[in-house]
């Protein structure tokens, strides 16, 4: 394992725990957030990016 380049994040045990802890939280804080695996091999919880869809006028 690598050093985390994002120290500053908590970390899980599993993956199974970081998702626990992001049902607990308000819906309105938790839309968009999925645990992940870092490089560093600890678990972190990332907020994916929102896609605003345009079509072509």
């Amino acid at each position: 394992m690598s050093a985390c380049p994002r120290p500053d994040k908590d970390v899980f045990p599993s993956r199974a725990v970081a998702a626990a802890v992001i049902t607990k939280m308000p819906r309105h804080k938790r839309v968009g957030l999925m645990p992940y695996r870092c490089r560093c091999g600890q678990i972190h919880i990332v907020r994916r990016p929102l896609v605003a869809w345009r079509s072509e006028p």
